[in-house]
């Protein structure tokens, strides 16, 4: 499923499968819910981004 076939809300739930921390969910639900997960497909598309989310 690529991040444009989904809406805000599926997007967000699929980055947060496994995900256990109250407040990093909040955040997501909040930027999937937001004009359709504009920014938080904006983010999931910027390599560099990607790129420090996976480094401790």
């Amino acid at each position: 499923m690529s991040v444009n076939e989904t809406t805000g809300a599926e997007f967000a739930a699929k980055l947060l499968q496994g995900v256990e921390h109250e407040h990093l969910r909040a955040a997501t639900w909040l930027l999937g819910s937001h004009r359709d997960g504009f920014w938080l497909r904006g983010f999931a598309e910027d390599q560099e981004l990607a790129q420090m989310a996976v480094r401790p």
